[in-house]
């Protein structure tokens, strides 16, 4: 949950980014149980978050 202090507009970005990233997991493994492909957004939210710098 966001806090009140951070910029709702970089909090958007960052769920979009890890959403794309989910997309792109479920694409290139298509039999991923939903909780696999949760477990790699996880293990990736770093890159992912700065990749959005």
């Amino acid at each position: 949950m966001a806090r009140r202090d951070e910029d709702p507009h970089r909090t958007k970005a960052a769920m979009m980014a890890a959403a794309h990233y989910a997309l792109e997991y479920r694409q290139k493994n298509p039999k991923a149980a939903d909780s696999d492909v949760l477990e790699f957004v996880m293990k990736n939210l770093d890159s992912i978050l700065m990749g959005m710098n």
